[in-house]
């Protein structure tokens, strides 16, 4: 490690612009005017930009406009602080945005060295799992997922929390019976083994409230499985109704 490392070093020395390109990320030195100094060739294949374009704008010219203020304040001078941290949208030659994931380190002279990494695809992800879970938590069917192997209710959303009267946090940890009356726990538990031949099941039931009263349901119940075949998760998809008017809600 010691050698490779010496080999590197001489390589910078020797070459210095070719070793700027080889780096994979794009890295940039930015003067105090804001404008390009020096870029790799990774900017091109990030952004779209090629070098001489880059060195022909500010560096500050392709930030989305939102982010223009942070990002200012962010490389803001800091005696205590040398290295900065921190994510904006940077315009490619498509017109598009790219987020960015930025370190830097402002020097003397109001010189920046910074390295980017294109995150887009991380953020975008990051959104779809919010979007998920917002829908899971406030669609207005009754929804809760378990675990087969303790049949224990693990998290649940609003709706379904509330049909029983509870909180989300009181249903958390339920076993699957105590939803409930004692009458049902015969069909629920021939259910339950009806499930590990089927990917899903639907069936009529009677649920049970935290003030002791019951309530008819329609219940969904999808098998999620592990690698080894075995219930890892199932998704308890609840519709509480009267005998003739189905409540409203998300159509199961």
């Amino acid at each position: 490690m010691i050698t490779q490392g010496k080999n590197i070093q001489q390589q910078a020395e020797q070459d210095p612009d070719r070793f700027f390109d080889l780096i994979p990320d794009p890295v940039c030195i930015v003067s105090s005017d804001g404008s390009f100094r020096k870029v790799n060739a990774a900017w091109e294949l990030v952004l779209g930009y090629s070098n001489e374009e880059l060195l022909s704008i500010s560096f500050f010219d392709l930030i989305h406009p939102e982010d223009r203020e942070l990002t200012i304040k962010e490389l803001e001078p800091q005696a205590a602080l040398k290295n900065r941290h921190f994510i904006n949208r940077y315009r490619a030659k498509s017109g598009d945005y790219r987020w960015l994931e930025w370190n830097a380190n402002p020097a003397d002279g109001g010189v920046l060295y910074a390295t980017a990494r294109d995150v887009t695809c991380r953020i975008e992800a990051e959104e779809q799992i919010r979007l998920l879970a917002d829908t899971f938590t406030w669609c207005a069917h009754g929804i809760a997922i378990g675990i087969p192997s303790t049949k224990r209710i693990m998290t649940c959303n609003h709706a379904f929390a509330a049909m029983h009267g509870m909180s989300i946090d009181e249903v958390s940890g339920q076993l699957f019976f105590d939803l409930y009356p004692e009458s049902e726990h015969a069909a629920i538990q021939r259910h339950l083994t009806e499930l590990k031949q089927k990917d899903s099941l639907r069936f009529e039931t009677r649920r049970l409230k935290k003030d002791g009263s019951v309530f008819a349901a329609q219940m969904d119940i999808v098998n999620i499985q592990d690698d080894q075949g075995q219930g890892a998760l199932s998704y308890h998809n609840s519709s509480g109704y009267h005998r003739k008017n189905k409540a409203r809600g998300c159509t199961p």
